[in-house]
């Protein structure tokens, strides 16, 4: 599964250097690749690299480890790892381990490694969600095959989208408070039209699910309105 990540990238799609030496087709040669290794070499190069090329993943805002948390919540969600491993996951991305830890899923791997490949091809331009360009999100990771590299128009249905984080961080820079309700609740729930169920039965437990709660709909709408018609 790794090997098929790496042989989807050719050198000259890449800002990042740590992903030109690793992708299969690297003019260096093929080196066997440790999946723990090239992860820390990634971390390290984003975190040296985020305000020249940042956000690295342009219009939600977020930083590299905030994206690699949602993704390890996502696949903690379908079984692929562990709550041991996603913690650790997310203590690697956020610096506070000194290493990936080593998963059981080799479909794990080779999704984290994915997803640092695709940010290490983005470019810093201005984020907008119409056309469906330039944006990264865990559900294209999700969906599509592991020897493919992500188009570069996003493959979610205008439907699809209205649910999704990353269109709603993108829609609402400047709304702290909502950026960030959807965040966490991202890493609580498969996507947000759950999320909205699940508060709208309950009743809100806090400002961020109150803010999130109230706006939900109106900036769902809003995606259908920017995003097409698919």
């Amino acid at each position: 599964m790794i090997e098929s990540v790496r042989d989807a990238y050719d050198p000259k799609d890449f800002w990042s250097k740590v992903a030109k030496g690793l992708c299969g087709r690297s003019l260096f040669g093929r080196k066997r690749l440790e999946w723990r290794a090239a992860m820390h070499d990634f971390l390290q190069e984003f975190a040296n690299m985020e305000d020249l090329y940042g956000p690295v993943l342009k219009g939600t805002g977020e930083v590299v480890d905030e994206f690699l948390a949602r993704l390890a919540s996502r696949l903690c969600m379908s079984g692929d790892i562990t709550e041991a491993e996603k913690t650790s996951i997310l203590a690697a991305g956020r610096g506070k381990a000194s290493a990936m830890p080593e998963l059981r899923s080799e479909r794990a791997k080779a999704l984290l490694l994915k997803a640092c490949f695709e940010m290490g091809r983005l470019r810093p331009t201005p984020g907008d969600i119409y056309p469906r360009r330039g944006l990264l999100t865990v559900d294209d990771l999700l969906e599509c095959p592991l020897g493919t590299p992500l188009e570069k128009e996003n493959r979610a249905t205008t439907a699809a989208a209205r649910a999704m984080p990353e269109y709603h961080m993108t829609m609402n820079p400047g709304d702290i408070v909502y950026c960030h309700a959807v965040y966490e609740l991202s890493l609580a729930y498969e996507n947000l039209d759950r999320a909205f169920e699940a508060i709208d039965r309950r009743g809100p437990s806090s400002d961020k699910e109150r803010r999130f709660h109230s706006k939900y709909r109106s900036v769902a709408e809003s995606i259908g309105l920017h995003a097409g018609g698919r």
